[in-house]
């Protein structure tokens, strides 16, 4: 997947005092989060310990499992919401 962000200037310049390379901060928060992420999916789907399987391991075991997104979880969420707005009609 390839993402692009726009920064300004500015953004730029108030960025760059608090970090040497924009890029690479982003990539590293990026592959943080997904760590954090993956990690919390293996405690919730399993009862291994995430800390102690390997990146591909973790990655194996939660390819066998259906998980679902965010987006789908706010789009269920959001019908189940109308749904009961539509019965208290």
């Amino acid at each position: 997947m390839i993402i692009t962000v726009t920064l300004t200037d500015a953004e730029v310049r108030i960025l760059e005092t608090g970090m040497v390379d924009i890029s690479l901060w982003i990539h590293n928060a990026l592959h943080e989060k997904c760590r954090r992420q993956t990690d919390k999916l293996v405690e919730q789907v399993t009862t291994s310990n995430p800390k102690k399987l390997s990146k591909v391991e973790k990655e194996t075991m939660l390819e066998a499992f259906t998980l679902e997104s965010a987006a789908e979880r706010n789009a269920k969420f959001e019908a189940l919401e109308l749904a009961k707005l539509e019965a208290e009609k």
